[in-house]
C-alpha cells in the first residue's frame, strides 16, 4: 500500500498583546512567556498548569532524543512511538505526542508558539521533524489550552522553545546497545551560531542524524520458544483485561483450521475443526480457554512468530536548521528561518496470513490439485454430506442489461471448504527472511521556510511572520496483498497443455497430484503463458428491455464480441443455437482472438473484440438479433 499526501500551512501576520510590566523581580525566579496565556510572567503565577522543561534535563533522563524523553513524563500516554506497530495504513512509528491519552490529533504541537503543518493523516506532527539540538526547552500546557487555540488543543498544548541567541559550537555524539546485543543506535548532533554586523544580526545552524535498529519481538524473553502473548478479556469489572501467555487463536492455526459446516440446518461436517499435520486430516488439539472467543493459551491454535514481528520500528532520523535574525531598530527585529528534515520508520507487523475473517474470504474447494487423493476423498465426502457446495449458477449484472451465463466460472454442486492459517514458515524458512510478511515503511518529508518581524510597542510585544511549511508522508507495505491474486492461488487448477515460460514450451508431466511445478531463478520481466480454453458463449438479455429483446451477444471469457458492417450485414439473425469457435489472428488488427461461425442463412459471421472496434469504419453491434 502507498498513500502520499501532502500538507501546506501558510499563517498569517498575528498580533500578540502581551503585558510587559509583570516580568518577575526575583533573581531566582525564571521569567518566561508562558504558553497557553498572553500573559508574560512566571511560572508560579501562571493561570493554566504548566510543565517547563529544559532541553538540558530531557537530555540528561534520555540521550537518544527529546520525543523519547517526553514519553516519559506523566502526562504524556497513549501517542505513537517506534514500539507502535501497524499494518501500513497510517505512521504508526513516527513520534507523535498525546497528553493525557485524550488523543494526539487534541495535542496541538507549537515550535516557538506558532503552528506546525501536520505530517501525519490524522492532523497530528511527527516531532522526529523538529530541530531539536536549538531546544532551550519544552512548556507542557495541559488545562484551558482550548480557550486560546481552539479544538485541536482540547488536549493541551505542547510548545518547542528554540535558543534564538546561541553562540559558539556543540555537539552531542553517542551510540549505545541494548544488554542483548541488539538495538543498536547511534546520533550525531552539531549546532553552531554567531553573532554579526556589531551584534545586531545573528546567525545559528543545527544539524542531527539519528538511527535506531528494530527489534524483534522474539529477541526478548518474553517472545522466546515461540511466546506469543495477548491481551484477553472484555475490560469489565466481571472480565478485567489480563495478558495471556502462549496465546493461539484456535479458528486460524498454523496448519489450517478446516470448516466445512457452514448450513446450520445441513448435517455435522466430520472434519470441521480438523487440521493438515503430515499430510493426514487430524483433530486439533484444543487449548486452554478464555473468555475471548477463539482465543486459547496453548493448542494448536494459530499465531504471529515473534521471530517475524517487530517489538520496536527501525528509524533512520536526519533534520537541517538554520536561522538568521537582525535589529532594524533597538525595538524591531527581523527574522527568517528555514529546515528540512526526514523521519523514516520500517516494522514488520505480522506473517502472511489465510485469513479467518469474513470479509476476506478463504475458500478452497476440495479437488484442489495440492490435495492428495486421499484428502480430496475425506474432504469431498465431508463438505457434500455437510452440504457445503457450491449452489447451481444464478444470474450476474453485466454492463449492459441483466444477463444469465450459460457456463458458469465454478461447476455447480462443487464441495468447499476454509482454511484459515498463519503463514510463520515458508518452505521450512521464517516468513521474514524470504519478506513474506506485512511490513510498514514510511518516509515523512518536511520543509519549512518562516520570515517575520517582532519588537515591542509602548506596553505591548508583537511579532508578524508568513510561514510556508510542506510536509510530504508516503506509507507503504511493500509486501502488501494482491486480494486478486489471492483468491484466485486459491482456487488452484491442473496447469493447461501448452505451458510456456517466456515463449520455451514446459515439458514437465504433472506429479501425482495431476499439477506442475515450475521450479526456476524467476527474474522481472519472466512471462508465463499457456493455452486456456475458454468457451464462446452466448448471452442472453432479460426480456423488461425493449433494446435488447429477442437478441443475444457473444463473449468469450471477459470479452464481449462485436460484429462489424465491413465484414458482414449486421442485421442478420443469428439463430438459436449457433456454432461459434474462437481462433487467433495474427495478422488481423495487430492480433486478435476472432470468433467466427455463420448467421441463421448460413452466411459467415466474424466477430472481434470489443476493444477492438470501429478502427475500419462503418457500424459496429454488440447485440445481434436472434
Amino acid at each position: 500500500m502507498n498513500s502520499t499526501n501532502k500538507f501546506a500551512l501558510m499563517c498569517a501576520a498575528s498580533v500578540l498583546a502581551l503585558t510587559a510590566g509583570a516580568r518577575a523581580q526575583q533573581e531566582n525566579v525564571e521569567a518566561v512567556t508562558v504558553t497557553g496565556s498572553r500573559v508574560i510572567s512566571d511560572i508560579t503565577l501562571s493561570p493554566t498548569p504548566i510543565t517547563a522543561v529544559s532541553a538540558e534535563q530531557l537530555q540528561a533522563t534520555t540521550p537518544t532524543t527529546i520525543p523519547d524523553a517526553l514519553n516519559k513524563l506523566p502526562d504524556f500516554i497513549g501517542g505513537a512511538t517506534p514500539r507502535s506497530q501497524g499494518n501500513g495504513s497510517t505512521n504508526n512509528s513516527g513520534n507523535t505526542l498525546n497528553l493525557r491519552n485524550l488523543g494526539a490529533s487534541r495535542t496541538l504541537v507549537l515550535l516557538d508558539g506558532r503552528r506546525l503543518a501536520a505530517t501525519n493523516q490524522g492532523g497530528t506532527v511527527d516531532v522526529d521533524t523538529l530541530p531539536q539540538m536549538l531546544m532551550s526547552r519544552v512548556d507542557v500546557v495541559t488545562g484551558g489550552a482550548s480557550a486560546v487555540y481552539g479544538s485541536d488543543a482540547v488536549a493541551g498544548v505542547v510548545n518547542f522553545i528554540l535558543d534564538k541567541k546561541f553562540t559558539g559550537f556543540k555537539y552531542d555524539m553517542n551510540a549505545g546497545i541494548s544488554k542483548y546485543a541488539d538495538a543498536a543506535e547511534e546520533k550525531i548532533g552539531l549546532a553552531w551560531g554567531t553573532d554579526l554586523f556589531g551584534g545586531r544580526g545573528h546567525y545559528e545552524m543545527s544539524l542531527r542524524v539519528f538511527q535506531q535498529d528494530m527489534i524483534p519481538i522474539g529477541a526478548r524473553p518474553y517472545g522466546y520458544q515461540n511466546q506469543a502473548w495477548v491481551e484477553a478479556g472484555s475490560g469489565t469489572a466481571a472480565d478485567p483485561f489480563f495478558d495471556l501467555p502462549y496465546a493461539r487463536l484456535f479458528n486460524q492455526s498454523l496448519t489450517g483450521t478446516i470448516k466445512c459446516q457452514v448450513v446450520a440446518t445441513a448435517s455435522p461436517c466430520a472434519l470441521q475443526n480438523y487440521t493438515f499435520k503430515n499430510g493426514q486430516l487430524v483433530p486439533m488439539t484444543r487449548g486452554i480457554p478464555t473468555s475471548t472467543a477463539g482465543l486459547e493459551s496453548g493448542g494448536d491454535g494459530g499465531y504471529a512468530d515473534p521471530a517475524d514481528t517487530t517489538m520496536q520500528a527501525r528509524q533512520r532520523n536526519g533534520e537541517f536548521f538554520n536561522r538568521f535574525s537582525y535589529d532594524i531598530t533597538p525595538s524591531t527585529s527581523f527574522y527568517l528561518e528555514a529546515s528540512a528534515a526526514e523521519s523514516g520508520d520500517y516494522s514488520k507487523w505480522t506473517p502472511l496470513a489465510v485469513s479467518s475473517a469474513g470479509s476476506r474470504p478463504n475458500t478452497f474447494f476440495t479437488n484442489n490439485p495440492y490435495l492428495s487423493a486421499d484428502q480430496q476423498a475425506q474432504l469431498t465426502a465431508a463438505a457434500t454430506a455437510a452440504k457445503n457446495f457450491v449452489p447451481a449458477p444464478v444470474p450476474f449484472t453485466q454492463l449492459v442489461g441483466n444477463i444469465t451465463s450459460i457456463a458458469p466460472a465454478v461447476a455447480p454442486n462443487t464441495p468447499f471448504f476454509s482454511d484459515a492459517h498463519y503463514v510463520n514458515k515458508v518452505d521450512g524458512t521464517h516468513a521474514s527472511f524470504g519478506d513474506n510478511v506485512y511490513a510498514t515503511k514510511t518516509v515523512n518529508r518536511s520543509l519549512s521556510l518562516t520570515a517575520g518581524l517582532s519588537g515591542t510597542l509602548a506596553a505591548f510585544n508583537w511579532e508578524a511572520y508568513y510561514s510556508h511549511q510542506e510536509n510530504r508522508l508516503t506509507v507503504s507495505d511493500p509486501q502488501n496483498t494482491n486480494n486478486a491474486k489471492y483468491m484466485a492461488a486459491q482456487d488452484a487448477v491442473i496447469a493447461p497443455a501448452g505451458l510456456k515460460v517466456n515463449g520455451n514450451v514446459i515439458n514437465a508431466k504433472p506429479d501425482a497430484n495431476g499439477y506442475v511445478a515450475i521450479k526456476r531463478l524467476w527474474k522481472s520481466g519472466d512471462t508465463v503463458s499457456f493455452d486456456l480454453p475458454l468457451p464462446v458463449q452466448v448471452i442472453t438479455p432479460s426480456d423488461k428491455i425493449a433494446s435488447t429483446r429477442d437478441r443475444i451477444a457473444i463473449r468469450r471469457g471477459p470479452l464481449v464480441y462485436n460484429i462489424e458492417s465491413v465484414d458482414q450485414d449486421v442485421e442478420k439473425r443469428l439463430g438459436e443455437r449457433p456454432e461459434l469457435k474462437a481462433e487467433w489472428s495474427p495478422d488481423f488488427l495487430n492480433g486478435v482472438v476472432t470468433v467466427t461461425g455463420k448467421f441463421a442463412d448460413g452466411s459467415p459471421l466474424l466477430a472481434v473484440p470489443n476493444y477492438a472496434r470501429l478502427n475500419r469504419g462503418g457500424r459496429s453491434l454488440v447485440w445481434i438479433q436472434r
